[in-house]
């Protein structure tokens, strides 16, 4: 994180609760401040969120390099994980269903579903018999 093109790290002290049922999973818990920490987080918040709009707006080493240029340096491995983590973002219902096969490799089929209106894909299942859509 930088202010005014620094480098910034806060130092934050939070309690350590400990459990001492013996049914409890958890043997510690700790603290969270709320819109600045977050579980197994190693940044804050606010840093993430800009580190995800980078990891989605760009690719490859050009999101690595605009990261280091606005003060945010991150790996690009750090950036792929967390465009994974993302939650797949929410489509409505397609009205018209388009089925389809094809080969992903030689003599290895696939079929996927598109959404004829979007044109967008839905769903790839593996194999290209009935069965799997059928469900």
């Amino acid at each position: 994180m930088s202010l005014a093109g620094l480098p910034v790290r806060l130092a934050l002290r939070v309690r350590r609760f400990v459990c001492f049922a013996v049914a409890c999973s958890r043997r510690t818990f700790v603290e969270q401040i709320r819109g600045l920490t977050f579980r197994y987080g190693r940044c804050t918040l606010g840093l993430r969120v800009l580190r995800e709009r980078i990891a989605l707006a760009l690719v490859g080493r050009a999101r690595t390099r605009l990261a280091a240029a606005t003060g945010v340096p991150s790996g690009r491995m750090t950036l792929i994980r967390l465009v994974k983590a993302l939650p797949d973002p929410d489509r409505p219902t397609p009205r018209i269903l388009g089925v389809d096969d094809f080969a992903t490799r030689r003599h290895r089929y696939s079929t996927v579903l598109t959404d004829c209106e979007t044109h967008r894909v839905v769903d790839m299942l593996p194999g290209r018999d009935s069965a799997p859509p059928a469900r």
